[in-house]
């Protein structure tokens, strides 16, 4: 199994949230970190697709690039089966 680095999250994560934008989702996901660990946040964008704050409205999931990668996808999914905008 080949290495997946925190560079390879970002990317995927920047896929998600082109899918959420395009479905009309008003949350969007962000790579970032917690004691030394890999972290992704959920944030909301206003319609103009703007971030209002910097704040974060929960942490999805921390851990392994793997593991957020697994978690952030079906936090994904969740949004857009139940149409949270």
């Amino acid at each position: 199994m080949s290495r997946y680095t925190a560079r390879r999250l970002e990317e995927d994560v920047e896929q998600f949230n082109e899918r959420l934008k395009t479905a009309g989702c008003l949350k969007r996901f962000e790579v970032g970190g917690r004691n030394g660990y890999t972290a992704v946040d959920q944030y909301s964008v206003t319609e103009d697709g703007d971030r209002p704050c910097s704040g974060v409205d929960c942490m999805v999931a921390a851990g392994t690039p793997r593991e957020c990668l697994a978690t952030t996808e079906t936090a994904m999914y969740r949004l857009l089966l139940d149409g949270k905008a």
